[in-house]
């Protein structure tokens, strides 16, 4: 509307989106985009250690179950898929629930009315903040925990199935 009325008052004019003049807000969210990401990394790594203790744990209390798995005939191939199995069933898990907490803790905030904000520059007022988030986000997280989980849980799958019968049936 505001286009086509200076174009129809003869007004020379010259049209730039907010953010093409706005570099100090540009360099800002660039550097909040790179940090979330290394804390995204971080995160992924803390939970696939967490996993890994967790599934090796399982597979070092569970060595007489996997032996005689293996005595009455279960392929190691078998055995891998089993604790996959696990692994992707805690990742769903742990990232539903998580999912559920984050959108738990929103909603309360914004019911409560959110959080009061310092006035931003240029500004003498200050603003009530509440937490807007988007599924995408969600479904980012969920992405890298369940992936993470994933990965995390090869390595004790893997050497759960290299058990020598013999040895797992001795422990």
């Amino acid at each position: 509307r505001i286009e086509a009325l200076l174009t129809q008052h003869g007004f020379a004019y010259e049209i730039s989106e907010w953010t093409e003049l706005a570099g100090f807000y540009n360099a800002v969210e660039r550097l909040y985009s790179g940090l979330f990401r290394v804390f995204s990394g971080i995160i992924g790594i803390v939970v696939m250690f967490a996993v890994a203790n967790t599934m090796i744990m399982s597979v070092f209390e569970r060595t007489n179950e996997i032996g005689v798995l293996r005595a009455i005939g279960m392929a190691r191939s078998r055995l891998v898929v089993m604790f996959l199995l696990e692994g992707i069933w805690i990742g769903f898990l742990g990232s539903a629930l998580g999912m559920a907490t984050s959108w738990g803790i929103a909603a309360g905030l914004d019911a409560a009315g959110g959080f009061p904000m310092p006035p931003p520059p240029g500004s003498t007022e200050g603003f009530q903040a509440f937490l807007t988030i988007t599924p995408h986000t969600y479904l980012m997280a969920f992405l890298v925990v369940f992936f993470a989980t994933l990965l995390s849980s090869l390595y004790p799958a893997v050497v759960a199935s290299r058990i020598k019968i013999v040895e797992a049936l001795q422990s």
